[in-house]
């Protein structure tokens, strides 16, 4: 049973949501919604939608399924698609190319470091990518886990601290894409990149009748 209906959605209540329906965010949220229906096998799936007004006309916008796009995603991307509204274009049409994985982390970068503040904060910031350049022109949508690992294996015996914070750096650019609507998950947070240099298990042939030998 849901907590009783607070004035803007809240993450408790939507994990909790059982009941079929259309579920507003309140005032101030851009038309944003919560849609909750049942699949024919029983499943409830909730997702998010926007009624906003494009081009003079409302419309429906949807901008994914919960929890892959969490709470806090779904505003951010509801607000940014009144802001695109505002500049006359219509955030419906084909989107832009999908940027690299480089490309998304040289706006981290400019984001993060202004330019002109070169410390060492961003040296090592700038040395954690570098170990990502067999991967850096794939767009990021289509990072794997596989990808992920074949960075950070070779490293993981001799730097295994090394390791696990490449694996943190690319999981950092992985929630950015996730963010910015450019995938829904993160390969590097997947449990096999956990630990890519545990051996696999030994595969033990079927022992012979002592009569075969």
């Amino acid at each position: 049973m849901a907590e009783q209906r607070p004035p803007r959605l809240t993450p408790t209540f939507i994990n909790n949501l059982e009941e079929p329906g259309r579920y507003g965010d309140g005032p101030g949220a851009h038309g944003l919604s919560l849609i909750v229906r049942r699949t024919r096998d029983g499943r409830l799936v909730k997702s998010w939608r926007q009624r906003i007004r494009v081009a003079g006309r409302y419309t429906n916008v949807g901008i994914g399924r919960y929890p892959d796009v969490s709470l806090s995603m779904a505003r951010e991307q509801a607000f940014k698609n009144v802001r695109i509204v505002a500049e006359g274009k219509d955030m419906r049409t084909a989107p832009a190319k999908t940027p690299t994985v480089d490309e998304v982390a040289d706006r981290m970068r400019a984001a993060r470091f202004p330019e002109g503040e070169n410390g060492e904060e961003e040296k090592a910031w700038v040395r954690l990518h570098s170990y990502c350049a067999a991967i850096g022109s794939k767009p990021v949508s289509e990072v794997t886990a596989d990808d992920v690992i074949s960075v950070i294996k070779p490293i993981w015996h001799e730097k295994t601290r090394t390791a696990h914070e490449v694996r943190a750096h690319l999981s950092r650019i992985m929630r950015r894409a996730i963010r910015d609507g450019y995938r829904t998950d993160d390969p590097a947070e997947a449990e096999i990149t956990r630990d890519p240099g545990k051996p696999e298990p030994a595969k033990h042939h079927r022992s012979l009748n002592h009569r075969d030998g």
